[in-house]
């Protein structure tokens, strides 16, 4: 079997699209683009958490933590289309939005969740 034909990180460092579903679970028009859990980008998102965490004599707090993942998060996304607040437009490079999105609209952060861990999603992009 000649597993380089998978090529997991490349497929990851590109990205794939996911639809945002309403809390009901129906698909909306609007789409995030997330890079996979074997990317770059993640990679070394997990590298930083790590290193603060060996600077803290006790280790991250709970609420530490969650501001780490929320961070994770909106690092992997890197495109959204069709998605707002309120009026304003949700654009990946302004982590600030991404992270009030993610406040706003709790269920996407499951959602993103299920799909960073999912491989498959990332092959058939």
């Amino acid at each position: 079997m000649d597993f380089s034909k998978f090529d997991l990180v490349e497929k990851a460092n590109e990205g794939a699209w996911m639809t945002i579903t309403d809390p009901f679970g129906e698909e909306t028009d609007a789409r995030v683009k997330l890079v996979g859990t074997d990317s770059k980008l993640y990679k070394r998102r997990l590298h930083q958490i790590g290193d603060k965490n060996r600077k803290v004599k006790k280790g991250l707090k709970a609420a530490e933590l969650e501001t780490e993942m929320l961070q994770t998060y909106a690092v992997c996304c890197v495109d959204f289309e069709k998605c707002f607040l309120g009026k304003k437009e949700v654009k990946a490079d302004n982590q600030e939005d991404v992270i009030a999105f993610f406040e706003s609209y709790p269920p996407v952060l499951d959602q993103i969740a299920e799909f960073l861990g999912d491989r498959t999603n990332f092959l058939s992009s």
